[in-house]
């Protein structure tokens, strides 16, 4: 082989090397291109925390994504109503001192009902009390008894049949909280004597000041008692009702229709509780309707329960002021 084709050869071959060198860079520069990741999903599918989480005796439902209502109703327990004050019951009174009695001397001395009453209100503004102001009903209860007493021949507080003050207060419709009567009888010279006679006997004394009477009525008569010519006198004392003014009635009335309705709601609310609790999945378009209509009731309850509370705290305010009172 001269020198000439071994040249040749030797091109031959760095050219054939050359080509299998591209061959093989075009070969690895055209493979596919690697697959991009992307990120993995999960097979558990996400929810909201209100959907996933768990509801427990203690805790109310919780509102579902898209409730229109407020946050701050959320989880809030029905308020509890305020306790309402029992109105004290209220026993009239009578106070009934032994009646005096002086000897009948068959003289008719000039006693005047207003005589008297000007005399009892000096003795009591002399103690240091307010005057008594006159009361018709019960000066028509002293002119009964005064009659009576005449009529049936006695001179007691109580009559033959058992009647006594009150029982006369209220013949005359007259609405008490404590009456008091005092009664004399015999020939006093002056309304002045008289009223004196009164005010030397501790009882009948006692009722004259007694600061918790307003009002008063007087009556007088001469007639004819256990066959001599004498006068009896009745004073009728009084407290009426209205002056410790009775709570309102019908502020009673509607706190009591307005607990019954609060408890209905309570029902209500403790019912569907109970319900959203036992539901499974806490998702979907009910359960989110039965969390909406609890929400609103929790809502209207605690608006009712505020009200009440309101109102039996002026209430309660009455009957203290009217326990106080009495």
């Amino acid at each position: 082989m001269n020198a000439h084709k071994l040249v040749q050869i030797i091109i031959l071959i760095i050219v054939i090397g050359i080509n299998f060198s591209s061959a093989l860079i075009y070969l690895k520069n055209i493979q596919a291109p690697q697959k991009k990741d992307f990120p993995s999903i999960s097979t558990t599918a996400t929810t909201t925390n209100e959907e996933t989480q768990s509801t427990n005796s203690k805790d109310l439902p919780r509102r579902q994504a898209g409730d229109q209502t407020n946050d701050e109703t959320q989880n809030k327990e029905p308020e509890t109503i305020q306790k309402i004050e029992t109105k004290p019951a209220v026993k009239p009174e009578e106070i009934t001192p032994p009646p005096i009695q002086i000897p009948a001397t068959g003289i008719k001395s000039p006693l005047t009902a207003n005589g008297i009453v000007e005399e009892t209100n000096l003795q009591r503004q002399i103690n240091g009390l307010p005057p008594l102001s006159i009361n018709l009903k019960l000066s028509t209860s002293a002119e009964n008894k005064v009659n009576d007493m005449f009529v049936r021949q006695y001179f007691e507080h109580q009559s033959p049949t058992g009647e006594g003050p009150s029982d006369l207060a209220n013949a005359v419709g007259y609405d008490y909280l404590l009456v008091g009567e005092n009664l004399a009888l015999g020939n006093y010279e002056s309304d002045k004597i008289l009223v004196d006679a009164w005010m030397n006997s501790p009882g009948h004394r006692e009722n004259i000041l007694n600061p918790k009477y307003k009002e008063i009525g007087v009556a007088i008569k001469f007639g004819t008692y256990e066959g001599s010519q004498v006068w009896m006198a009745v004073q009728e004392f009084g407290r009426p009702a209205s002056d410790c003014p009775i709570p309102n009635e019908s502020l009673e009335i509607n706190i009591n229709d307005k607990k019954n309705i609060a408890n209905e709601l309570k029902t209500q609310i403790a019912v569907l509780y109970e319900e959203i609790n036992a539901m499974s999945p806490k998702s979907g378009e009910i359960y989110n309707e039965k969390v909406s209509v609890y929400n609103t009731l929790i809502i209207q309850y605690n608006a009712l329960v505020e009200a009440l509370k309101t109102m039996i705290i002026n209430y309660n305010a009455q009957v203290e002021a009217y326990r106080n009172c009495i």
